[in-house]
């Protein structure tokens, strides 16, 4: 669908590009050729600015990775993690998801959001529950500790 999107980008931009370069030179006016210029350089800003390849943008691991490793050591199946289901079991995989995936790859909410198909608040919320509940439960201390265990192994 982004791809969709960028075609018809540049399908304005070959026609307006086209329109520019027939005026004949004494009377073209300035206000054409910004026009021209503008278009391009907002075709060539929503290119680097798509979510279609974000494994290239990554600091350290990819979501996916960290979603794995949290799967794995909570015993809930990604299909869970990544579900509407609200059972705290899955929620707090979840929740252990979006602070690892904001800690480690170095994304930005909404871009966490995008991957994870939520809203960059819950993606907020998420996170500050987690670093809350760090500061007292020992066992999901004890979780995360083997979560991150789990991504070093795989680095």
């Amino acid at each position: 669908m982004l791809l969709h999107g960028r075609l018809q980008i540049l399908r304005q931009v070959i026609r307006k590009s086209t329109r520019c370069s027939w005026l004949p030179s004494f009377g073209r006016s300035k206000r054409v050729q910004d026009r021209c210029l503008q278009i391009k350089n907002q075709t060539s800003q929503s290119s680097l600015s798509s979510y279609e390849n974000l494994s290239d943008l990554c600091k350290r691991f990819k979501v996916r990775d960290i979603l794995i490793a949290t799967s794995r050591v909570t015993n809930v199946g990604m299909d869970e993690v990544l579900s509407d289901r609200r059972s705290p079991d899955y929620v707090l995989a979840r929740h252990i998801t979006m602070y690892l995936s904001f800690k480690y790859t170095g994304y930005s909410f909404p871009k966490i959001g995008h991957i994870l198909s939520r809203d960059h608040s819950t993606i907020i919320y998420g996170v500050k529950k987690i670093a809350r509940l760090l500061k007292t439960n020992k066992k999901l201390q004890e979780t995360i500790y083997r979560i991150e265990k789990e991504l070093d192994g795989k680095k």
